[in-house]
């Protein structure tokens, strides 16, 4: 598992992207299987945080 910081300083931006990308796609098929409340909590929780990353790897992209 790599985390935003690592992977910020480790790998191509274009990578980085398609990575989180699946790691978004990932945690939206575990939401749709996800059948109590508290499971659907905290995977939307880790959704949005990836969102967030995605959202902030999308803008260093542009700024370069």
């Amino acid at each position: 598992l790599m985390l935003f910081k690592d992977a910020q300083n480790k790998i191509h931006s274009g990578e980085i992207i398609d990575l989180w990308i699946k790691r978004l796609e990932a945690v939206d098929k575990i939401c749709s299987t996800s059948k109590s409340g508290w499971a659907l909590d905290y995977w939307h929780s880790v959704r949005l945080k990836l969102s967030r990353q995605l959202n902030l790897l999308c803008a260093q992209v542009q700024d370069r």
